[in-house]
């Protein structure tokens, strides 16, 4: 079992995966949204690798000249359903 939880560790730290009570690894997703106009936030891009989604908030901040105070990164896991959650949540909706 330290065996396992050694490794848990080590994975949790560099992949970004955790071991759930059923002993499943579940990975993180990272979704950008921006605030539009409409003042709803919308998914921008989703990935699991955070550096990447920081990456297309940079790119997004220089081409579309949205402030940074209109952009958020959500972690949540890996569903659509939680996801949709996050950012119902932000708009004030609930389903």
């Amino acid at each position: 079992m330290k065996k396992l939880i050694d490794m848990s560790i080590y994975v949790y730290y560099f992949y970004n995966i955790t071991l759930n009570n059923k002993m499943e690894f579940k990975m993180k997703h990272y979704t950008l949204v921006t605030r539009h106009l409409s003042n709803n936030w919308l998914i921008e891009f989703g990935s699991f690798d955070k550096f990447e989604v920081i990456d297309e908030m940079d790119y997004i901040k220089r081409i579309d000249n949205i402030k940074k105070k209109d952009m958020k990164i959500l972690a949540t896991g890996e569903s659509q359903k939680e996801i949709d959650q996050e950012i119902n949540k932000l708009n004030n909706r609930s389903k």
